[in-house]
């Protein structure tokens, strides 16, 4: 799942070796909480819940969606990483904005742990639901 676009420098760096300009992209890997051909869990009941209550900062709950997730997944902020962009195939798929927001908030919290914000203002309330 693509988290930042490629961002455009515009800086020529001509005469001197360095790339400034090198086509990068943030991804983040997306993980299907259940086989795809089988639908058998790949993981604990308990684990998905605590997800879904979003306990894990890193971790973001995917639902199902027909056409995009074919099984409940899970998307890790703990592995983003840099990639190529022309080795990505575009789709036409995107959060949807309140998701997209809550997503770059959820980031900002787990690279720097500060609050509040709308995602932990969310998230503690969903925590405080369960008790």
């Amino acid at each position: 799942m693509l988290i930042q676009p490629e961002l455009e420098i515009g800086f020529d760096n001509r005469g001197y070796r360095g790339r400034i300009h090198r086509r990068r992209c943030l991804v983040g890997q997306v993980f299907g909480l259940a086989d795809t051909k089988t639908g058998q869990a790949e993981f604990s009941p308990e684990f998905v819940g605590r997800v879904r209550k979003m306990e894990y900062p890193q971790l973001l709950f995917l639902p199902r969606k027909l056409g995009l997730l074919e099984v409940d997944s899970i998307l890790r902020l703990d592995e983003l990483q840099s990639v190529f962009t022309p080795h990505l195939q575009a789709s036409q798929v995107a959060l949807g904005g309140d998701l997209s927001s809550i997503l770059k908030e959820q980031v900002q919290f787990l690279i720097t742990e500060r609050g509040p914000n709308p995602y932990t203002e969310l998230r503690e309330m969903i925590l405080k639901s369960e008790e």
